[in-house]
């Protein structure tokens, strides 16, 4: 079991349960988050701990984007892999970003965390 932490933010349940799963069983911890408010408070209380966030675009009471812009500010390189039912990728706002349309594969999830989280390291030792 490795000690880093994924916050994975979608208004659908079923998103969250089955994409916690997936990273739960590759080893990560896993927080969840319902909307952009929930995984700001998750975040301000577990940020050392986590290494990504996985969060939608379009969610009630804020978008993916904003959420990603908010917690920037907080930590410049925190990884963020946006995920999509409309399959339109957002504006890349820097570095350290990736999309997935849903629906998508075990694999890809999979795959695109790990990208994501050796460019950090890359970036960020």
């Amino acid at each position: 079991m490795n000690n880093e932490g994924i916050l994975i933010v979608d208004d659908e349940a079923i998103i969250r349960e089955v994409v916690g799963t997936i990273l739960k069983e590759r080893g990560y911890n896993v927080l969840k988050a319902r909307n952009s408010a929930e995984a700001q408070e998750l975040f301000a209380k577990y940020n050392e701990h986590i290494v990504i966030v996985i969060t939608d675009l379009r969610m009630p009471g804020g978008s993916g984007v904003e959420l990603a812009k908010a917690l920037r500010r907080v930590r410049a390189d925190l990884p963020i892999l946006f995920i999509s039912g409309d399959g339109e990728n957002p504006v890349r706002f820097g570095s350290l970003t990736d999309f997935l349309a849903k629906p998508f594969t075990r694999k890809t999830i999979v795959a695109a965390v790990g990208n994501l989280i050796t460019q950090r390291l890359a970036v960020c030792p």
